[in-house]
């Protein structure tokens, strides 16, 4: 550094070393020096240097999120108490605006308004001019790169080395996410709730998540366990928990926002989502949106083109206790299409359950997180048969369907998965599968399917498909009323969306994946036109000389349906 030449001419002086203990060892970047006063900004020779703060604040690491390509900044700076050094992590706009970085003076006192602006600066130098490390994390947990990085279960990155993005809570999240005790112990388990299956669904209800990383064609879902009656509710869902880590820790309530509660399921990927007592949610359509949530795979999806936009996938399973079944919180009935409703008490109203609720509390308050990533590790360790696991969940839900089981095809979905589920515990854990828990499984589905609106949730399915294919959506452009271009590739395209109208969908592509996902058309499209959510008549559209599919138009109705504005 030492021959580095101004323009002017003059040498630059060496860079002075920039050392953080146990996190950096670098060069200082050009025009900065530490000293004793603190960090200092050297301007122009003949000009006083600015003194930027009492102690050494600076960024540290990159991180770049795996999922989305974003990137946080590790920083870490001298605590003003004991002098230690001290990190956190934000996104890195966060320390690249003058008003946002000063949201750091909550933690040090390195950072005040009156210098964010030279703090802006120094911590771009120090990203320009350092070679910070640049590490793969990731702000949801589950399965990283299709498996490739491995399974972040917490902090640990099972088969990989990403890190948990530690912001924004997700951190605190991520503590329960542990191993204690004994597996062996937890395994007396087994025994103990054999005459439960409702308690025994649990187990494979909280295993399900991992095989949704793997099948993409598996959708998520809910599992509720309600009654007024004392029955072990608690103690099944503190069974789920120990399945992954510590059931204090990893069960949490429905008190919140929507918003709030979105985020938990988004956060949880690949891993279960356990929310206790419904009746704290804050108001009943929480519960309702939070069902429509994990199934949807996306966040909230609106009837309006203006509103479809990017948003978190949700792929997680939620399980839910409350004293009233979560399907109760509204008249939709297409909500009980999209969970699994166990009513009455899991254990029985029984002495001997009682008993046995109270031995199973005891085992899983000190042995958990043994079962999840053995389970984990097993898949990690065969990546590579990844294919036959999805054939093989394709063809349970063939004969799932086949045997006439009652659910309709959301239900065989939740079946294959659950029964996949019960299979993968078998060969990781030698767990052995227990027919009367997938025979439970199957009557609960059975009735869920008995209780939905179909052309409704139809419907509703529809638009969230729409919102998952928002490239294969055409938005036409008019001139004298012609369509002179269309924004989306002509046989690749699904809906022609004109601005302020509903969508003309291509009925042929909405046959086939309509049909993938368990509804039949054919049966629902007559419903349709009788609610007056499409068109009479399907309509032949010249897309191109030689694409001409046939459309129906979805109606305004329709939409205030999907909005909740109308029935």
């Amino acid at each position: 550094t030492g021959n580095v030449v101004h323009i002017r001419g003059d040498k630059m002086p060496p860079r002075p070393p920039l050392e953080i203990p146990g996190h950096l060892q670098t060069l200082m970047p050009p025009g900065y020096v530490e000293s004793p006063a603190g960090l200092l900004r050297i301007h122009e020779e003949g000009e006083d240097p600015i003194l930027l703060s009492c102690r050494m604040i600076a960024p540290v690491a990159l991180f770049r999120d795996i999922m989305t390509g974003a990137y946080h900044v590790e920083v870490a700076w001298q605590d003003e108490a004991d002098g230690s050094w001290t990190t956190r992590t934000v996104a890195r706009s966060v320390v690249a605006d003058a008003r946002k970085i000063v949201a750091l003076s909550d933690y040090t006192d390195a950072i005040t308004s009156v210098v964010s602006g030279d703090m802006v600066r120094w911590f771009s130098a120090v990203q320009q001019h350092c070679d910070l490390p640049v590490r793969a994390a990731a702000s949801a947990f589950g399965w990283q790169d299709e498996g490739r990085a491995g399974f972040l279960w917490g902090s640990e990155c099972i088969g990989g080395e990403v890190e948990l993005l530690a912001s924004d809570g997700i951190e605190q999240l991520g503590e329960g996410f542990r191993t204690c005790g004994d597996a062996g112990i937890w395994r007396e388990i087994w025994d103990l709730v054999e005459p439960y299956p409702a308690v025994g669904l649990a187990v494979y209800a909280a295993i399900a998540p991992v095989i949704l990383g793997i099948v993409r064609e598996a959708p998520a879902f809910t599992v509720d366990w309600s009654g007024k009656q004392q029955g072990g509710k608690s103690t099944t869902m503190q069974l789920a928990a120990s399945v992954w880590g510590d059931p204090m820790a990893l069960i949490s309530t429905w008190e919140g926002s929507s918003t709030g509660i979105e985020r938990t399921l988004a956060v949880h990927r690949h891993l279960p989502t356990l929310l206790d007592d419904t009746k704290q949610a804050s108001d009943p359509s929480v519960v309702t949106e939070a069902l429509y949530r994990v199934t949807g795979r996306k966040g909230k999806i609106r009837g309006s083109l203006d509103s479809l936009r990017r948003s978190v996938e949700i792929r997680t399973v939620l399980l839910s206790t409350g004293e009233r079944a979560a399907t109760s919180f509204t008249e939709d009935a297409g909500a009980h299409s999209r969970c699994l409703s166990v009513q009455g008490p899991p254990f029985g109203a029984s002495e001997e359950g009682r008993r046995a609720a109270e031995r199973v509390q005891s085992i899983v308050m000190d042995h958990f997180g043994h079962i999840g990533p053995a389970v984990v590790r097993y898949l990690v360790d065969r990546r590579a048969g990844w294919p036959e696991l999805i054939d093989e969940w394709v063809r349970l839900r063939k004969t799932i369907h086949e045997r006439k089981s009652g659910s309709d095809g959301r239900g065989t979905a939740y079946l294959a998965t659950l029964l996949q589920a019960a299979l993968l515990l078998e060969r990781a854990c030698g767990i052995k599968v227990r027919d009367s828990i997938m025979n439970y499984a199957e009557q609960r589905a059975a009735a869920a399917a008995r209780s939905a609106d179909r052309p409704l949730e139809a419907l509703k399915w529809t638009w969230s498909w729409l919102d998952q294919n928002r490239h294969r959506i055409a938005l036409p452009v008019f001139e004298d009323n012609l369509v002179v271009r269309m924004s989306a590739p002509d046989r690749d395209m699904i809906a022609v969306w004109p601005h302020g109208e509903g969508p003309g969908v291509v009925w042929a592509a909405l046959k086939r994946d309509m049909g993938r996902d368990g509804f039949a058309i054919d049966d629902i499209e007559g419903e349709w036109v009788r609610r007056g959510w499409i068109g009479p008549d399907r309509i032949k559209m010249t897309i191109s000389r030689d694409y001409r599919p046939w459309v129906r138009q979805f109606t305004d109705v329709a939409r205030k349906v999907v909005d909740g504005e109308g029935g």
